[in-house]
């Protein structure tokens, strides 16, 4: 098993205050322009992009569980921000109950305004579907989005009526990265980021996988973040299954990438 990566410096985009003054301007941006809905993170990697390739691919893929390569896999998102990944997602036909959360409370009205604009919004063809008398065959809900804690919150927040026991897919696009540059002690004198994986183990169900995309951290430096033996408290360990490729560029007689993306199933 790989050690442990030395931790990073700590920095302001590990404080709950810069992500709270972040999303209360995005929120006074979309509020006097609507079609502004700010920041995609990753998007210069077109992260989102190759994060859906990658689940639509896992859809043709026998060595997951069926429930994985379904349509209606769940999805749960962690520290959504404006919840652009959650509604790629709808609009690549995922309909499954999808659920983003953030500890930033601006972040969540940002989430929840984005979903009403576009649930009010006319539906492409839905002019030509009334016309034929046509019927909608699946009646698709936007996302929902709530405030929670990961490291500290409530489980019944998001561990709540099917997902009881866990959901399909758990995303996070940059949330362990920003909680590996917080400063903040847990009861144990740890660095909160230490206390990640263990919290996310009982978000994912038996079976199902974290994806996970990191600009600080590279796939090995994943890995021994994330493999290993269960530890005292687990429900499980994850291993590696998957990556997304990005393009790669050589620095110094290295090799590498700007960002990081790993597929994680969870195992007893």
């Amino acid at each position: 098993m790989a050690s442990q990566p030395a931790h990073l410096e700590p920095s302001k985009l590990g404080t709950k205050e810069y992500w709270s003054s972040l999303y209360t301007t995005e929120l006074t941006n979309h509020a006097s322009d609507p079609t502004d809905r700010g920041t995609v993170w990753f998007d210069d990697s077109d992260a989102e992009s190759k994060l859906l390739t990658y689940l639509e691919d896992l859809t043709e893929s026998a060595a997951f569980d069926h429930s994985l390569r379904q349509p209606d896999a769940t999805f749960l998102d962690l520290g959504c921000g404006n919840g652009s990944l959650l509604f790629a997602l709808r609009d690549e036909g995922w309909h499954g109950r999808a659920l983003g959360v953030d500890y930033a409370p601006q972040s969540v009205e940002l989430a929840r305004r984005i979903a009403r604009q576009r649930a009010e919004a006319p539906k492409e063809g839905e002019d030509e579907d009334m016309a034929d008398g046509d019927e909608e065959e699946v009646d698709v809900k936007e996302p929902e989005f709530d405030e929670w804690d990961l490291l500290n919150g409530p489980w019944e927040t998001v561990l709540n009526g099917s997902q009881q026991e866990g959901w399909d897919v758990v995303l996070d696009k940059g949330t362990f990265d920003a909680i590996c540059l917080s400063d903040e002690k847990d009861a144990q004198g740890r660095r909160i980021c230490e206390g990640y994986r263990g919290r996310v183990l009982r978000l994912v169900k038996p079976g199902g996988l974290l994806l996970i995309t990191s600009c600080n951290w590279t796939e090995e430096e994943l890995k021994a973040w994330f493999e290993g033996p269960a530890r005292e408290g687990d429900v499980g360990r994850f291993v590696a299954v998957g990556k997304v490729d990005y393009p790669s560029f050589t620095f110094g007689g290295a090799k590498g990438q700007t960002i990081s993306s790993l597929c994680f199933q969870r195992h007893a």
